[in-house]
């Protein structure tokens, strides 16, 4: 059986300081790069016993991540990424509520510069066609909560399912070599955390 493997970045810095994800760069705290290294202490029989073919946002919450586990060889991309809110980057979660716009469809933009829903969503498609459908390797995915929560439906093949997933949940799916439906085996599993 093939293995998908997904892992949202733990706690970072955003989480408890009041600002914007996004594509701002903010590390992990203390507490998720522990949880970063607990994961990957769990996950290492099973990444040793199989050749994954790795991928990560460029982000350095996700590096970090990604740096705790026992892999090489890792495709660091920035298609990878959070959702894009332009001028929200870098602002506080209470400016993006006080000055988000009101969007009525998936092709407008909440703020300008940024990326819309579906924008953002053809991006994480793109991903997945490209690099998840017809690939035959074992694959390991770093990025982040809502990036990973378009993905889940493409894999579920299910459209418009929202599955939020903590900090620092791992998700795994597995598929027979061939076939392109992939089959859930956990789903934000944060007991790799302790």
């Amino acid at each position: 059986m093939q293995q998908l493997i997904l892992i949202q970045h733990p706690e970072a810095q955003h989480h408890l300081n009041g600002m914007v994800g996004s594509w701002t760069d903010w590390p992990l705290t203390a507490a998720g790069e522990a949880t970063a290294t607990q994961i990957g202490k769990k996950l290492a029989p099973i990444l040793a016993a199989h050749d994954f073919e790795s991928y990560c946002s460029d982000l350095t919450r996700t590096s970090q991540t990604i740096a705790a586990l026992p892999v090489t060889d890792v495709h660091f991309s920035a298609q990878l990424r959070e959702q894009n809110l332009g001028v929200a980057v870098g602002q506080t979660r209470q400016w993006e509520f006080e000055h988000a716009q009101e969007v009525h469809d998936k092709s407008e933009r909440r703020f300008e510069g940024a990326e819309s829903e579906l924008e953002f969503e053809q991006r994480v498609q793109q991903f997945y066609e490209q690099t998840l459908c017809d690939n035959p390797h074992d694959l390991l995915v770093v990025s982040h909560g809502g990036w990973l929560r378009k993905l889940m439906p493409l894999l579920m093949g299910q459209p418009a399912v929202n599955v939020w997933g903590a900090p620092g949940g791992v998700s795994w799916f597995e598929r027979n070599v061939g076939e392109t439906n992939w089959y859930i085996k956990r789903i934000n599993d944060l007991s790799l955390q302790v």
